[in-house]
């Protein structure tokens, strides 16, 4: 069974209240001892740190521990069925997060300002890349990879095996 579009979307929506809502529990428990401007900044910090980490953990996890396990422990067939179930998720949760990430990074930096420094602007514009990519991964590349050939208007021709 595949998640459908409204499915992903909600679960997407979900993370990103989770993010916001322990940002402001963090500014809420920051807020008695430092001012106001100050708590905002340290909530943002602590929500693009939270965000680059898991993004960063769910690939590593996901793709250098999980896919060699399921290579080595798992059939074939079992092994394609797990990732088409685990990727997807995966992809989802890191797309949020990378682009949680970088709309923190561009809230903390503002390098669109003139007096910005030029790292600041490439390292916005290769967060913002990652999130497209995220995007285009979990959107365009792993529905296709997922899709039976059978099924697929890609092949017209009916694929028959010796």
């Amino acid at each position: 069974m595949h998640m459908h579009a409204a499915q992903w979307s909600e679960m997407l929506q979900l993370l990103l209240l989770a993010v916001f809502l322990l940002a402001g529990a963090g500014a809420g428990a920051l807020s008695l001892s430092s001012p106001a401007g100050a708590t905002t900044t340290t909530a943002v910090k602590a929500a693009h740190l939270l965000c680059f980490a898991t993004s960063w953990g769910v690939i590593v996890w996901a793709i250098l521990v999980g896919g060699v396990i399921m290579f080595l422990n798992l059939p074939r067939h079992m092994m394609g069925s797990l990732r088409g179930k685990v990727f997807p998720a995966c992809f989802a949760l890191n797309a949020a997060c990378t682009a949680a990430a970088a709309a923190a990074f561009a809230w903390l930096h503002r390098p669109w300002l003139a007096a910005a420094p030029p790292a600041e602007c490439r390292q916005l514009a290769v967060l913002l890349a990652a999130a497209g990519f995220d995007l285009a991964n979990l959107l365009v590349f792993t529905p296709r990879t997922l899709e039976r050939p059978e099924a697929s208007p890609v092949y017209p021709l009916k694929i028959t095996y010796i």
